[in-house]
């Protein structure tokens, strides 16, 4: 059997035309055409070739070129012509390959951002429970005087217990908990997540005052700088980032190996874990870390490393197991697409109640980031009860029920899963901000990168190195 000039094995037989399976704006017959065309132009064909005549060019003679040493042995024939039509030639393979390809991608139908209904876990509810007490609203408050708050643009520090009703703050809440409700909240709930989020603050901050007045008083005394303010935003705005919530994920994996409620044991299981990664995490501190933050994280806080982590709903929320599938997504977009779905609509009042619950895990960070500056400023140390942001002392456990005490998805759960898609996230983010600030301290991460070193081993100097060279 001869071999035809595309290099297929010419049985005398024709062959049927190849059709991509996928959208093309050309037909089979069509891109057959179009390669013979760029076949005709220099690339091993003896064909004369009919669509040459339809454009005038075949009585240059260019069916019976051949060029033996590939497309660029065209730079080197004589005529100028000759050198046009081969580069031609090259252009056309091109297009011939290219072209379709690209068509096909462009013409495919984008993934669509609404989560299928497909599977029997489902996160959200049409309905939501009857006497369900409501997610905070925003309300006008009277109190005989126009009501002061700080501002940072007016004054040069504020009282720590202002950064609960910092408008910075909540925008920096809104976006962590629009990121990780991809897929449940869309562009058009940002509103009400920020005015749930700026309700939800306020009623920690109130909280604090009315069941705890010293700690609110000394939150009060306490001034918070602009650049120390900033910080929270950074650390805040750490929660929501992939990296650190899959690392997050990781010590809750380790949580849930250690079968402990234990602190010290799940310490240890964890800083196990952790050891394997040293590396990597250190490379992840100095990625993401700013030197102020870092500096924040410095010496005088290994007593409360873990903090966050090792909180005792912390640990029953992790370790929970009741035959549910453990969320192991960043965002729910990502699960929904790859277990579940979710029914087309979720009632307000259900997407603010989700929020809650995620509200309340920023609010534990909030609290955390203010007690590292508290305890950095020499002032002691802020002992904020743990039901201040609390899922058990905030959240109506009466109609939503204890199993949302957990990160398992359940059968037809859907409020309680929403609620879980929503917090689970954001408490990984948490426990990867443990993790991280855990191996600042063991590698002892100061603000300065990484040093190179030399072959000898030691730190590579530029100057020295390169003038040796």
């Amino acid at each position: 059997m001869a071999r035809s000039p595309r290099g297929r094995l010419d049985s005398g037989v024709p062959e049927p035309p190849r059709r991509d399976s996928s959208i093309s704006l050309f037909s089979a017959t069509e891109d057959d055409q179009l390669c013979s065309h760029a076949t005709d132009l220099g690339l091993q064909s003896t064909k004369p070739n009919p669509g040459l005549h339809n454009i005038g060019l075949a009585n240059f003679g260019l069916q019976n070129l051949r060029l033996q040493d590939g497309p660029f042995a065209a730079l080197g024939l004589v005529t100028a012509k000759r050198k046009m039509f081969a580069v031609a030639g090259v252009v056309a393979l091109v297009t011939c390959i290219a072209l379709p390809r690209l068509v096909s991608q462009s013409m495919q139908p984008r993934e669509s951002l609404s989560p299928p209904r497909q599977k029997s876990i489902v996160i959200g509810s049409r309905h939501v429970p009857k006497g369900l007490q409501p997610a905070p609203k925003p309300k006008i408050m009277f109190v005989g005087h126009p009501s002061y708050h700080c501002v940072y643009p007016m004054a040069e520090d504020c009282p720590a217990r202002e950064l609960f009703w910092n408008a910075e703050v909540h925008e920096v809440v809104t976006e962590n908990l629009m990121q990780v409700g991809r897929g449940l909240l869309v562009h058009a709930d940002r509103d009400l997540v920020r005015n749930t989020v700026a309700a939800g603050f306020r009623n920690i901050s109130l909280n604090v005052m009315r069941h705890a007045p010293k700690i609110a008083d000394q939150m009060f005394r306490l001034r918070i700088s602009e650049a120390e303010k900033n910080l929270v935003l950074t650390s805040l705005r750490l929660i929501s980032l992939p990296e650190v919530q899959r690392l997050g994920f990781e010590v809750a994996m380790a949580i849930r190996r250690s079968l402990s409620h234990d602190r010290g044991n799940i310490q240890h299981v964890i800083e196990e874990m952790l050891e394997a990664k040293l590396d990597d995490i250190s490379n992840m501190v100095h990625e993401l870390i700013s030197p102020p933050l870092l500096k924040l994280w410095g010496p005088g806080h290994a007593r409360h490393q873990w903090d966050m982590t090792l909180e005792s709903e912390n640990i029953d929320v992790m370790t929970h197991v009741d035959g549910g599938k453990f969320y192991g997504s960043m965002n729910a977009t990502f699960y929904a697409n790859a277990h579940g779905g979710a029914p087309g609509y979720l009632p307000r009042e259900e997407k603010a109640y989700g929020a809650w619950g995620g509200i309340l895990e920023e609010g534990r960070a909030l609290l955390d980031v203010i007690r590292l500056i508290v305890r950095s400023s020499g002032n002691g140390d802020l002992e904020v009860p743990g039901w201040a942001a609390s899922l058990t002392s905030n959240v109506d456990m009466q109609d939503l029920g204890r199993e949302l005490l957990s990160c398992e998805l359940h059968e037809e759960d859907g409020m309680d899963n929403f609620m879980k898609a929503i917090f689970c996230p954001l408490k990984y983010g948490t426990q990867g901000i443990d993790a991280l600030r855990a191996v600042a301290q063991v590698r002892r991460i100061t603000m300065e990168p990484p040093q190179a070193k030399n072959e000898n081993g030691g730190i590579a100097d530029p100057l020295t190195d390169s003038a040796s060279g």
